[in-house]
């Protein structure tokens, strides 16, 4: 009897043991299949990154946009002690993060031609402070304005050339009106960026581009319809199309009327962004059916009097194939011609600025620069 009763025992124990060991080998199991699923998942989550990277997605596009440069009288002086990248030195590493840096070049770049008479003010850069802007991280450059002639058609000509000598894209102007009014088009993977500038402010109709003439881009109103033709057919060949225009009245913070109505036929017309410029101090920004127009982004690289004038920025885009994602600014103050990022109360009263002259189109910069408004 007591044999009986300890065989069942331990077959009762036996049979706890193998449950037990059977549970174990399920749950091991269970195990195993979790990390599969898991090796699954994460191989799903790469094969989305790379598809995502093959379709773009996230992979934006940064533009930089800055005011008038100037690299003659003191700062080209300053360039002759320093060397070429001197003024550049504090903004480089911004700009050379940049995808495309675009400027608004107010100067001639050479060492021919003769001052124009009677012109109060006549600038004329050495040729190899180009290196400098090269070095900077500059793309691109609009040369319709007025100062771009100010060494007459033989000062113009050897601007061209020395642009050309050193590979910097150019906007604005040409040798006859054929060649001014080739938009410049960079491509970025599968984005293609599109720059054309004009001019609201030329000195004289000797400077107009015609068939026969070289000179800049007129945008005065007579000239509409052939400014808004050319931004239709560049806009067809690109995804994003940046529009500079040299216009306004100097040190006015506000930008007049008839800008403020053109810019938005820009707009219209298939602009993407406009850069304005002349001047020579920061006016507002607005947005304008999600594209931005800046009034005015002031001086950058000069040799200006006055605090307003020596206070700017540089508005930066960012953007892909299917539009702007945001835009920021980086605050600048100007020293002995010197663009440098502004810091602690400079830097506020930048922004502070900015919110100022743009409260009228509701657009609000925040103290990290960034910009909001529709986008």
């Amino acid at each position: 009897m007591r044999k009986k009763i300890l065989l069942l025992i331990w077959i009762v124990v036996m049979m706890s043991i193998g449950s037990r060991y059977a549970f174990l080998e399920e749950d091991k199991d269970i195990n195993i299949g979790k990390e599969e699923i898991n090796k699954d998942l994460d191989k799903e989550i790469d094969i989305d990154k790379e598809a995502a990277i093959d379709k773009g997605i996230d992979q934006n596009t940064v533009i930089s946009l800055m005011g008038d440069v100037l690299l003659d009288r003191s700062i080209g002086k300053l360039i002759e002690i320093n060397g070429v990248e001197h003024p550049w030195e504090h903004v480089s590493p911004i700009l050379t993060k940049s995808d495309f840096a675009f400027i608004n070049l107010e100067t001639s770049i050479g060492v021919g031609g003769k001052p124009i008479a009677g012109k109060t003010y006549t600038f004329q850069s050495k040729p190899e402070t180009l290196k400098g802007v090269i070095n900077a991280g500059i793309r691109g450059v609009g040369i319709a304005n007025n100062h771009i002639l100010d060494y007459g058609q033989e000062g113009f000509i050897e601007t061209l050339k020395n642009l050309e000598k050193m590979e910097i894209p150019y906007s604005g102007g040409g040798r006859n009106i054929k060649d001014a009014q080739k938009p410049v088009i960079w491509e970025k993977e599968d984005m293609k960026i599109g720059f054309l500038a004009f001019s609201r402010v030329i000195p004289d109709i000797n400077w107009y581009v015609t068939d026969k003439r070289a000179g800049v881009l007129s945008a005065y109103d007579y000239y509409t319809d052939n400014v808004l033709k050319l931004i239709e057919e560049t806009k067809k060949d690109v995804d994003f199309l940046i529009v500079s225009v040299h216009w306004g009245k100097e040190l006015e913070d506000y930008p007049e009327e008839k800008d403020i109505k053109f810019a938005k036929k820009l707009v219209d017309g298939g602009a993407d962004c406009i850069m304005g410029h002349h001047p020579h101090v920061l006016q507002g920004v607005e947005f304008y059916k999600n594209k931005p127009i800046i009034y005015s982004l002031g001086n950058f690289v000069f040799n200006a009097r006055g605090k307003r004038s020596n206070q700017t920025m540089i508005f930066h885009i960012e953007m892909n194939k299917r539009g702007i994602v945001k835009t920021r600014v980086t605050p600048i103050f100007i020293r002995n011609g010197q663009p440098t990022p502004a810091q602690g109360k400079e830097k506020e009263e930048i922004i502070n600025i900015l919110n100022t002259l743009s409260k009228e189109w509701n657009t609000k910069f925040l103290m990290n620069g960034e910009v909001k408004n529709n986008i």
